[in-house]
């Protein structure tokens, strides 16, 4: 179901003078390029109807997603390809989370849309405060181990090397290998993870005075991404993303 906090990227720029957050609703799901997928989504009769960004795991700042724009009823889609060019310093294999784009309020479009995907799609591990921390990662890391050893070469794979961590106000986009070996072989928590970033955005938003006593002070349930990028640097900030490179985010994870 589409979450309907309208333009939030608008609100923080205009109302809050930060930049901070974007419209994308995570899913939990991933989509490998060229594929055709079938979406469905329901919506109330002429009201505006949701979009989907298809992104490239650890790709570039300056390439790393293409939106789709939805219609109600039935989609078939095929999943644009983000060009490895610009930008990359080394090759991933192609695919990566999907997102819900939906900049519009219940007084907009009535009923919360219903996004189904039908076929096509996969699941990845997606962690909030209502997954199993216990479960989350182990299956799916076992496929993606058997993929990269039938397939040595990153770019004929089919398993999308990724992880989200979704907090209250954050999503952090990382690896699969990344987190097992920070919540599997070395013990750590996931739900330490995701308290530490909501106990730490709470600070920083209380002390920026986003308080929520009305509407020109209320964060919106905005979310920022901290994504796993290329080619260089540390960390960058860009305008609907915070990219970390994997030396800086993969032993740190």
């Amino acid at each position: 179901m589409a979450e309907q906090y309208g333009d939030r990227d608008a609100h923080t720029s205009k109302n809050l003078k930060i930049s901070f957050g974007n419209n994308y609703q995570p899913t939990g799901i991933v989509a490998l390029p060229d594929e055709k997928i079938t979406v469905y989504v329901d919506v109330e009769p002429g009201k505006p109807v949701p979009k989907l960004s298809f992104s490239q795991q650890e790709g570039s700042w300056a390439s790393w997603g293409k939106v789709v724009q939805l219609k109600p009823g039935r989609n078939d889609i095929i999943v644009p390809r983000v060009e490895q060019t610009k930008g990359y310093e080394f090759n991933v294999t192609p695919g990566g989370p999907v997102y819900i784009v939906n900049s519009y309020t219940k007084e907009q479009q009535g009923k919360a849309p219903t996004i189904r995907f039908a076929t096509g799609v996969e699941k990845f591990p997606i962690f909030d405060k209502n997954t199993n921390e216990q479960e989350f990662l182990v299956d799916y890391k076992k496929r993606l181990d058997e993929d990269a050893s039938k397939n040595p070469n990153v770019m004929d794979r089919k398993m999308i090397n990724t992880v989200e961590i979704v907090s209250d106000h954050m999503i952090i986009t990382g690896t699969t290998d990344g987190a097992y070996k920070a919540y599997i072989e070395k013990g750590f928590k996931p739900s330490q993870t995701l308290k530490q970033y909501n106990d730490h955005l709470d600070l920083l938003l209380k002390f920026s005075g986003i308080d929520e006593r009305d509407e020109k002070n209320s964060i919106k349930y905005s979310r920022d991404n901290i994504r796993l990028a290329q080619p260089y640097a540390a960390m960058y900030a860009a305008g609907d993303h915070i990219g970390v490179q994997r030396d800086m985010m993969v032993p740190h994870y």
